[in-house]
């Protein structure tokens, strides 16, 4: 990571490559998605006379909470991928920014663990997830609004960013409410609301409406 100063006016502003930045947060979310998988516990040895099929069937819950966690998974680092994409250089803001959002991914795995220990047996776990996932939105909003607005720190510009940051900020957060109050009615609907609002985003970035 070479560092160099750039001009912004009268302003020197100093500037790292964005392998590094890049490469470490590949290195946390690979990380995140090991520990969610480690969360997907055997069986325990079925009684006599219980069939491993009952057993399985009984982890079906878990193995739903593993799944959507995974798809959410996806959507973030899509998403984080897609903005850092746009980026020539890094900046202090940029990393610091950039590990804020990490910071808050980084729980998921805690939060899926509870989905996974619990099932739906309640509520609680489902709110303190959907609740992870708008703040960790929320960061990633945060993150792509710094890189729309360091235009000297961009290779190419990128008009879906606005929309992007504003949809992290703003909406998201609303939806994780939404969920949480879905998840009084059956925890099974707050993991199909994050799960519908992950797929989404999927659609969104990948459909011919987004430039290039």
């Amino acid at each position: 990571m070479k560092p160099s100063n750039e001009g912004r006016g009268s302003v020197r502003v100093r500037t790292y490559g964005v392998e590094r930045t890049s490469a470490f947060s590949d290195g946390v979310f690979a990380i995140v998605a090991t520990l969610l998988v480690l969360e997907i516990k055997l069986p325990d040895p079925p009684l006599p006379g219980q069939e491993l099929g009952a057993e399985l069937v009984d982890n079906i819950p878990a193995f739903l909470g593993w799944l959507v966690s995974f798809v959410v998974l996806a959507r973030f680092w899509t998403v984080h991928h897609h903005v850092v994409d746009a980026l020539d250089r890094v900046s202090k803001h940029t990393i610091v920014w950039n590990f804020v959002f990490l910071g808050t991914i980084s729980l998921l795995p805690f939060a899926a663990s509870l989905v996974g220990t619990y099932e739906f047996e309640s509520a609680g776990p489902l709110v303190v997830f959907a609740l992870c996932f708008g703040v960790s939105a929320f960061t990633l909003g945060l993150f792509t609004h710094h890189v729309a607005r360091a235009e000297h720190l961009r290779r190419e510009a990128k008009h879906d960013l606005d929309r992007m940051w504003r949809h992290h900020i703003l909406i998201v957060p609303a939806i994780a409410v939404v969920a949480s109050a879905a998840a009084l009615i059956h925890p099974a609907v707050a993991l199909a609301v994050l799960g519908a609002e992950s797929v989404g985003v999927f659609v969104w970035l990948h459909g011919p409406s987004v430039p290039g």
